[in-house]
């Protein structure tokens, strides 16, 4: 861990902006989903503050039911019933949700094609019953949320397999590196700050620790352009929503290769990473 938290601080900066192929390892790709995707896979968001006067913001995925949102080798249920993962506890468990309705398993997204969303009791466009996703940490303004979702990949690729695939799609883009993370700092807006980031070089295959890079979002719609996934999973933990009041999530994501991914060098004054912000499970 301390040798990990050196050589973070001694890595080089990203020396130009990037745009291409990202692969996605270990808790990166599972943090990548439940920023971006998993928002977007409940029947409506809940409030972006604790204003009582703010509004939700429905699902950019409201309108692409029964139609792709992810290529067709990857499917996704929700399944607040498993505890385990391996060997690693789930904290989205549960057997009834915060508005009282028993929990159900749900599948989501079928060969890429979205076949469902989480439900609370608080109807939205087509949809008008909860199917026990109801949660939040205060009584009375419970939206629709994860519990444990898992992101299944037919046919996923070993390691070695997708740092190959990321070296041929950069190739073919005529680039002299990709950008592989494995780690997240899940902290500010957007998709976090990436700790553990590595340039792969297209003509040897060598990998880089750097730093300095930031990420400039990902859309939704973006995921349809994965490129290649992994054979096995890595699951997280997380807590979200208001401070003081969060709901436990978990979410289960193979390795992914990203058909395109901007990240931006930083510009400012560079400060030693702590080594507090890295995964102790690296």
């Amino acid at each position: 861990m301390l040798f990990r938290s050196t050589a973070v601080r001694k890595a080089p900066l990203l020396d130009a902006d990037y745009s291409g192929p990202v692969l996605l390892m270990d808790s990166a790709s599972a943090d990548v989903i439940a920023r971006v995707l998993a928002p977007n896979l409940a029947g409506q968001r809940g409030p972006l503050s604790d204003r009582p006067q703010q509004t939700t913001i429905e699902s950019e995925l409201m309108n692409r039911m029964n139609r792709p949102v992810l290529p067709t080798n990857i499917s996704i249920v929700d399944d607040p019933f498993q505890q385990r993962y391996v060997n690693q506890p789930l904290i989205g468990s549960y057997k009834f949700d915060d508005q009282g309705i028993p929990a159900k398993r749900i599948s989501l997204v079928e060969d890429g094609l979205l076949t469902d969303l989480l439900m609370s009791r608080r109807p939205v466009k087509d949809r008008f019953q909860s199917n026990g996703h109801g949660r939040s940490g205060f009584p009375g303004r419970e939206t629709s949320l994860i519990s444990n979702l898992f992101i299944n990949a037919a046919s996923g690729e070993t390691a070695e397999q997708l740092k190959e695939s990321l070296i041929k799609a950069c190739r073919a883009e005529r680039l002299d590196y990709g950008i592989m993370i494995r780690s997240i700092a899940a902290s500010g807006a957007g998709l976090g700050t990436p700790v553990l980031i590595y340039k792969v070089y297209v003509a040897d295959g060598r990998e880089e620790l750097i730093r300095g890079a930031n990420t400039t979002g990902l859309a939704v719609s973006s995921l349809r352009h994965i490129l290649a996934a992994g054979s096995t999973g890595v699951a997280i933990n997380r807590l979200t929503g208001f401070r003081g009041a969060e709901t436990p999530v978990s979410v289960i994501a193979p390795a992914l290769l990203l058909e395109e991914m901007e990240l931006k060098r930083t510009t400012g004054p560079q400060q030693d990473r702590k080594s507090t912000r890295l995964n102790s499970s690296h």
